[in-house]
């Protein structure tokens, strides 16, 4: 009993490991190139169908011409071999293996099959012959390559082989092979000639100096004053400004102006307030005599009748 859990265990683990393999892994870049064409059509290219319409392409077009040999990229089992529809009412053979790490590899359009369902194919082995049309993607013969993992589509080129043409002609150097070396030539070193006369002193130099004679301090103040003379003249003369009067510090009319308008104002209050003091003084009395009446009592009268 504890085999045959051991062994379930075992089968488990290799069903996860299967399925968690990557779409690329251990086939990418080993494919045999199902035809020796180049490529027509890209994966994720968009292209125009016959009714205009513009389609994202699932898989990659291989130029080949028709009735060319198909070969199977890689070891599997034919899940499909038939007919399938090509578009304006035609038909044509479509062959899809799996491989053994789980993709679905999708041959079209062929014009004749030679596999069926269930039958196991090599890497190279011949599948079918290449139809002329069938697939709209492109208008000259080619084989339409699609792979699937489920229902996600990837990139076959993944997984193909560099095409022959794109291996490199030209084999690498040799060890032995000794490289050319191009030497550049280096110019001839100036030589000074010394004066033969032995009476001439000649001057001792620094070697920063040996084309270029020391000035002596005549020529040198003769060049400073020359040089202070040639800048001065590139600058323009200055231009002259014109004095701006400056405003005055006090305007005697405008002052006098603001004094006659300050004592019209206070004029005006002085005799507003006057006024209210006048009218005050008017009611005041009037006001207090009304307030005594109110509170004295009327005197009465009384009458005497005689008898």
């Amino acid at each position: 009993m504890s085999g045959i859990r051991a062994a379930t265990t075992l089968a488990t683990i290799a069903v996860a490991l299967t399925c968690a393999v990557p779409a690329r892994a251990g086939a990418e870049g080993t494919w045999v190139r199902p035809v020796d064409g180049a490529v027509a059509l890209a994966y994720g290219e968009r292209w125009t169908d016959a009714t205009g319409r513009s389609c994202t392409h699932g898989g990659l077009d291989l130029a080949g011409e028709a009735g060319v040999s198909v070969k199977a990229c890689g070891l599997g089992e034919v899940v499909f071999a038939g007919l399938v529809p090509a578009g304006e009412g035609a038909r044509a053979y479509a062959v899809t293996v799996l491989t053994l790490d789980g993709l679905r590899v999708t041959y079209l359009p062929l014009t004749s099959i030679g596999v069926s369902k269930g039958q196991a194919v090599s890497a190279g082995g011949p599948i079918g012959s290449l139809a002329a049309s069938g697939d709209g993607s492109s208008a000259q013969p080619h084989l339409h390559l699609g792979v699937k993992r489920g229902d996600r589509a990837l990139d076959p080129a993944a997984f193909l082989a560099p095409p022959v043409d794109a291996l490199p002609a030209e084999p690498p150097p040799s060890a032995d092979r000794t490289p050319e070396v191009h030497a550049t030539p280096q110019p001839a070193p100036r030589t000074t000639s010394t004066p033969t006369h032995q009476d001439v002193a000649v001057p001792r130099q620094s070697p920063g100096s040996a084309e270029a004679p020391v000035p002596n301090a005549a020529q040198a103040t003769r060049g400073a004053a020359q040089a202070a003379a040639s800048a001065l003249s590139l600058v323009e003369p200055i231009a002259r400004v014109e004095p701006v009067p400056a405003p005055a510090v006090l305007d005697l009319e405008r002052a006098g102006a603001d004094l006659a308008a300050g004592r019209e104002s206070v004029l005006s209050i002085v005799l507003r307030v006057g006024l209210v003091l006048l009218a005050g003084a008017c009611v005041l009395p009037v006001l207090r005599a009304a307030g005594r009446a109110a509170t004295e009592p009327a005197p009465v009268t009384v009458r005497r009748d005689r008898s």
